[in-house]
């Protein structure tokens, strides 16, 4: 979703600490300011390297949503040496063929001239963007791929030379600032070790060695062993990776995956061809961008170009995240409003971070801007958790949260918050944010956790709380009986219950017990009970306690009384029940009348 706003748009971007594939890197540039410098510097470097992943794949294909001015900013930043085979040529195949494409108004573009074009050996006044190629050149450079080791590490410091201290750069090619490998076929014939020990790794250490170089990862292609093969496993793993690593990856893997409609072939054993088997017969029967290019128009909705193994709109598909990464590299922040969460899955219980960060990328807006956020179901807030780096947040209407601001001076404004889950069972939660500026149009954006059931989740629902007897007058002793059961048997991981004695009621010492596990009544009124449901997954618990005159006063009322039993790491479970004291304040007086001359008897 696009929101056009005359010269400003305004753009929500979900920046995250851990987890998932949350993506944000590069630097936050107002319209006001020149562009940010990317990667011509260590020190733009190693801000885009210490943020978070960045990772481009199948989300990352609208080349529409690449901003002109950062496609110029790569363009006058960014010195890239690609080393490739055959399957790498597929994005700069198609990079070739969008320049054409782009000039004729292809996908409605409608930007200068040869926007797109990129050379071999780079200009001085950022007219082509510069993209050394190992393949096909001649000179030794780079041109392997990176499933040939050890020979894609010792070119690629054979073509940077020594170290610079000062820059973090190679002293042989001190403009490269951009380092990026491809692979052929050989991923799916890797391990886990060899791929962390001929791959992973190796790329690390270049990193540490030339920290003014962005190292950008890459996945294997599609080979038709579906999601159970070994490649899409080494994929996983260096996607992980990279996420866990914060690396840059370019997900050649994922672009493979589906067509520009979103429509998802990984389950089908695509290939690198595109063709998939379409009815689960085990035969590849279809081709999904033989079937998209026949379905649309060429050159309006894609273009012919070669395409190495593969068909031209694969190749098309790569050149729009070729370019999109390199916008990315050179300080674009992705554009186009998402919303994400901290962690993709979660459990009962646990506490989900959202980080906001509301920017104003075009000309300075000086309208108000608002932010709606209505928590759905199953995510309760934490108190005191809303904050913003500028304007106003409320949290008085929760679970509803709002904020609003202004983005002039300050272009970017951070708002984070905290929530709970308190799902009572398995299911995806969707979160949507709106955001609104008077006389535009409202852009909502939504982010989806899923809530997940281990396999020893505990059920314990049909756990208890008694008391006898049920109503008592002053210095009488009740009996209070708590039972937790975990309803699918023996549980392993050790559950507590804190019981505090409401005022009106006093512990009796000594008489806390229970079936099985730890009791305490050192700290009374709060009694503590801890334990491990194996081998039976029931335990009971009593204690008693003695009436007394509250400090509330004397007439009669209900004690409530509620116990808390909790599996670490899930929404905890409430038993509550109500004892009545001093009972016989609450009859009327027996009234009844003689025989005797009408006599009243009391």
């Amino acid at each position: 979703m696009k929101l056009e706003m005359s010269r400003s748009v305004l753009v929500l971007a979900l920046l995250v600490g851990l987890s998932g594939a949350i993506i944000v890197g590069g630097s936050l540039v107002s319209a006001g300011e020149t562009p940010a410098t990317g990667l011509a510097d260590r020190a733009s470097v190693q801000a885009v390297q210490a943020r978070r992943p960045l990772i481009v794949d199948h989300t990352c294909t609208d080349i529409t949503a690449v901003p002109q001015r950062w496609i110029q900013e790569a363009k006058r930043t960014l010195h890239i040496g690609y080393g490739h085979t055959s399957h790498g040529s597929q994005l700069t195949s198609g990079m070739s063929g969008l320049v054409a494409f782009a000039n004729g108004g292809g996908l409605g573009l409608a930007l200068p001239e040869n926007i797109f074009q990129f050379s071999h050996s780079g200009n001085s006044d950022g007219a082509y963007l510069h993209l050394f190629e190992g393949d096909g050149y001649g000179s030794g450079d780079l041109d392997h791929d990176c499933g040939y080791y050890p020979n894609w590490v010792e070119e690629t410091r054979a073509y940077l030379g020594t170290p610079d201290p000062e820059t973090g750069r190679g002293q042989n090619h001190p403009e490269m600032n951009v380092i990026i490998w491809s692979w052929c076929g050989q991923a799916s014939g890797r391990t886990e070790e060899t791929m962390l020990s001929t791959y992973l790794i190796p790329m690390s250490e270049l990193e540490t060695d030339y920290p003014g170089v962005t190292f950008v990862y890459m996945t294997g292609h599609a080979d038709g062993t579906g999601e159970e093969g070994n490649l899409h496993l080494r994929n996983q793993q260096i996607r992980e990776y990279c996420i866990a690593n914060k690396k840059v990856l370019f997900d050649f893997y994922d672009i493979e995956l589906y067509d520009p409609d979103g429509n998802y072939y990984g389950d089908k054993a695509v290939n690198d061809e595109c063709y998939y088997d379409s009815d689960g017969d085990g035969s590849r029967d279809r081709n999904w961008a033989e079937d998209w290019q026949n379905s649309h128009p060429q050159n309006v909705d894609w273009y012919s170009c070669g395409c190495a193994h593969s068909r031209p709109l694969n190749c098309n598909q790569k050149a729009y995240a070729a370019w999109w990464l390199w916008a990315r590299l050179a300080g674009w922040n992705g554009g186009g409003p998402h919303l994400t969460a901290s962690t993709d899955t979660a459990v009962p219980g646990q506490t989900i971070t959202y980080t906001l960060v509301v920017q104003d990328v075009g000309a300075p807006l000086t309208s108000t801007v608002y932010v709606t956020n209505m928590l759905p179901m199953g995510l309760s807030y934490l108190p005191g958790t809303l904050d913003a780096t500028a304007g106003i947040v409320e949290d008085g209407d929760a679970p509803t949260l709002r904020w609003s601001g202004v983005l002039t001076p300050t272009p970017v404004v951070t708002v984070t918050y905290a929530v709970t889950v308190s799902a009572a069972a398995p299911q995806v939660i969707t979160n949507s944010a709106v955001i609104v500026v008077p006389g535009y149009p409202p852009v909502t954006s939504t982010a989806t956790v899923t809530i997940t059931w281990p396999a020893d989740h505990p059920d314990l629902g049909s756990s208890y709380k008694a008391v006898f007897p049920p109503y008592a007058d002053y210095g009488e002793r009740l009996v209070y009986t708590i039972g937790i059961q975990n309803s699918p048997g023996p549980l392993s991981q050790t559950v507590l219950c804190t019981d505090t004695i409401p005022d009106g009621l006093i512990y009796v010492p000594g008489t806390l017990t229970a079936t099985v596990g730890v009791v305490t009544d050192t700290y009374a009124p709060t009694l503590y009970w801890s334990g491990i449901l194996t081998p039976s997954p029931a335990i009971t618990l009593t204690y008693a306690v003695t009436v007394i005159h509250p400090s509330t006063g004397t007439v009669a009322f209900p004690l409530v009384n509620t116990a808390v039993i909790v599996a670490p790491g899930y929404a905890p479970l409430t038993r509550t029940v109500t004892v009545l004291t001093n009972p016989y304040r609450i009859f009327l007086p027996l009234v009844l009348r003689s025989g005797v001359s009408g006599t009243l008897i009391w």
